[in-house]
């Protein structure tokens, strides 16, 4: 009896784990809802505010309000808990803004192509337009427009004394997501400005 009593258990316990497990990996990961913005202009909106974006486009104190202070990382950029990397490049008022973000899955935990895309839009702009959507380098990337983005960012940016454009091979207001997929499970997400995959 207590045999079948402790089976009993042990199954409710994997049963129970599963059933999170799965639950897990149809929702995806707890990303930030992107709400529309009521201020205008690039400075910061008033303590408060709706922001116009759950990541691309924030700036810096904005992002670290939301997910706490990064570590340095000076081939990547920024990590941050929860599996966020950032780069950040001056916006139009000279602040740092994210202009390039990565969000890395567990490797226990790829995603569907539907769920990368439904949490990569609580990352981008309110008001991104899919443009189109492309194959490079096996890899499938969204091209969309945001003028909010647009406004946001200059067309270059300074690099030991050169000017660097911001949106490579896109329009300005263009960005990509691209989707890096393993055994047809994306692993990670990439945002950055321009059309540059």
């Amino acid at each position: 009896m207590q045999r079948l009593l402790r089976l009993g258990v042990f199954t409710l316990v994997i049963v129970l784990g599963l059933l999170w497990f799965a639950g897990y990996q149809l929702r995806g990961p707890d990303l930030p809802a992107a709400t529309p913005q009521t201020t205008t202009g690039n400075a910061e909106p008033p303590s408060g505010a709706p922001l116009v974006s759950g990541g691309l486009g924030l700036t810096r104190a904005q992002w670290t309000a939301l997910h706490g202070q990064g570590t340095a990382d000076p081939a990547l950029g920024e990590r941050y808990n929860g599996g966020y990397i950032v780069y950040y490049q001056p916006d139009t008022t000279e602040v740092d803004a994210i202009g390039g973000m990565e969000f890395q899955w567990s490797a226990s935990a790829p995603q569907t192509m539907a769920n990368a895309r439904a949490a990569s839009k609580n990352l981008i702009p309110a008001d991104s337009t899919l443009v189109k959507t492309y194959e490079s380098s096996g890899r499938t990337v969204d091209l969309y427009m945001s003028t909010w983005l647009r406004d946001r960012f200059p067309a270059t940016m300074k690099i030991k004394d050169s000017d660097f454009p911001i949106w490579i091979n896109g329009e300005p207001g263009n960005f990509i997501v691209l989707y890096r997929v393993t055994e047809a499970r994306v692993t990670s997400i990439v945002l950055g400005l321009g059309n540059n995959p």
